[in-house]
């Protein structure tokens, strides 16, 4: 649940980099594709740390996994093209993605240092990364929220001197 949240937020900072050379679908099936992508990997930590009774070894791997995972997610973010209309979203989501690593990365270093799982989860490193998860879902909601705003373009599919691009109605498969 955690990975989801953070994955919608991952998509919405890849919404707020770019130039615009993507139309709009091209850019939201990459950008949903890198989620999916990354939601699967953090999901396995996710069953991982669920299953039987999770070791602070097992929290070590799972969070060196993940910011490997986030690290290749977010080098894919920043390699989009986004088109204009999403150029300031993708943008912050790259920025609050770094801000994310950067939480998950000094989880992990509290990690090599706690002598317990509880004392790990209640260090102020695991208060930063749960912060940053929630600012990440809150961007993840807003750039769910432009990407549905596309539908009511539909009403113009047919219209012929409307362009395309304007036209333009995508979804996306990832959640926040």
């Amino acid at each position: 649940m955690r990975s989801t949240l953070v994955v919608g937020c991952l998509a919405v900072i890849l919404a707020a980099c770019g130039g615009g050379s993507l139309s709009l679908t091209e850019y939201v099936e990459r950008l949903d594709s890198l989620a999916v992508e990354l939601g699967g990997q953090l999901e396995a930590g996710d069953v991982q740390m669920s299953t039987g009774t999770p070791t602070l070894e097992d929290a070590q791997e799972v969070l060196t996994s993940a910011v490997a995972a986030r690290t290749d997610f977010q080098e894919g973010v920043i390699a989009l093209d986004p088109p204009g209309e999403f150029a300031d979203v993708h943008t912050d989501f790259v920025e609050v993605h770094s801000r994310i690593i950067a939480a998950q990365e000094a989880f992990v270093a509290r990690a090599a240092t706690a002598a317990t799982l509880e004392e790990l989860d209640q260090s102020a490193e695991g208060e930063a990364y749960r912060a940053i998860g929630t600012e990440a879902a809150s961007l993840c909601q807003e750039f769910r929220a432009r990407i549905d705003t596309t539908a009511d373009r539909e009403v113009f599919a047919d219209t012929p001197w409307i362009p395309g691009d304007m036209k333009e109605v995508v979804e996306v498969t990832f959640r926040c």
